[in-house]
């Protein structure tokens, strides 16, 4: 016997309150995983370390394997890419502290996409949405079609800003000049996001070529990218809570 819904957790951690559920539906497994934790910042000057934690919620698809190596190396990675920095994560404030970290979570998330389409587990893929709190700062990263939604004084607001798929305009017209097409709504008629980690054949020449029958000659570039979304927002004291979600969620509620 198992059961289908994982029972609901909750915990501190960077000095919030912090609350999870999740529920495979139909599927034989789960293939959604989350993560909560402080991010531990190291740096000469203690007295001006940030309070940081990371949140995120990774929603897996062909598989569970991608999803779950995320769940147990973005931390890592984040950490190691912000400690290379930490004096001037510690010294910055404003715009200038918001593209350093953007650019360096944005190369993070390139990073371990790399990592992980060297391995057995690049053939599955997952969307992720996550959120970093430093003091007063969130930056929120998304790729696929996950969310991430601010309650202000009860009035939602997204922060992971467009999801990536085939629907979104911008999206589907990155995927036809890289050499792709849309069929059915997917991408080549698989996959039915358009950014995501892993998915290793929809990033790669010879998988490509093949999926999308072209020639060896023929000119493609990678049609899933692990580009994320990036978003800055200050929390403020009418802010209630964060919701971070998979699309199933979405799918049949309103932000609001």
């Amino acid at each position: 016997a198992f059961s289908r819904s994982s029972p609901s957790t909750s915990s501190v951690v960077g000095g919030f309150r912090t609350g999870s559920y999740g529920d495979m539906g139909t599927r034989p497994y789960m293939e959604d995983f989350l993560l909560s934790r402080d991010l531990r910042l190291k740096g000469r000057n203690a007295s001006r370390r940030p309070r940081a934690c990371l949140f995120a919620v990774f929603d897996g698809h062909s598989g569970e394997e991608a999803a779950n190596y995320l769940q147990k190396n973005l931390a890592v990675t984040l950490e190691s890419a912000l400690n290379a920095v930490s004096e001037e994560v510690f010294l910055l404030t404003g715009e200038a502290l918001d593209t350093l970290m953007k650019s360096t979570i944005a190369e993070s998330f390139a990073d371990l996409d790399e990592k992980l389409c060297a391995t057995p587990s690049g053939v599955s893929g997952s969307c992720a949405s996550s959120l970093v709190i430093m003091d007063s700062r969130l930056y929120c990263s998304n790729l696929g079609d996950s969310r991430v939604v601010l309650c202000r004084g009860g009035k939602a607001v997204v922060l992971s800003g467009d999801a990536h798929k085939p629907t979104n305009l911008d999206e589907a017209d990155r995927i036809q000049k890289s050499g792709g097409f849309l069929l059915k709504g997917r991408v080549l008629g698989g996959l039915a996001v358009t950014r995501s980690f892993g998915d290793w054949q929809y990033k790669n020449q010879a998988d490509l070529r093949r999926m999308a029958g072209l020639s060896e000659g023929d000119a493609i570039s990678p049609l899933i990218i692990a580009t994320p979304n990036i978003n800055v927002e200050l929390l403020k004291k009418i802010d209630d809570y964060v919701v971070l979600a998979c699309d199933g969620l979405w799918d049949v509620l309103g932000n609001q």
